[in-house]
């Protein structure tokens, strides 16, 4: 991805491009849990909901996407 303000680039692997098509979706940050949760088989243990949080924050701070309401 290229962000046009800074012409920084910034690249997804993993997860990343799951959640990134979630988000062209308009999914809710819930449904992206679940979505993830869902695609890659993760158990009920693991840390899912907070590392997709940690992942979007860091997409908000980079103002790469922004929270709707």
């Amino acid at each position: 991805m290229l962000d046009m303000n800074s012409g920084s680039y910034f690249g997804l692997s993993g997860v990343g491009p799951h959640i990134w098509h979630m988000l062209e979706q308009d999914c809710s940050v819930g449904a992206i849990v679940d979505g993830v949760k869902e695609a890659f088989a993760v158990s009920a243990d693991d840390t899912v909901d907070q590392d997709v949080m940690t992942f979007l924050q860091e997409m908000v701070d980079k103002e790469l996407v922004r929270v709707a309401d």
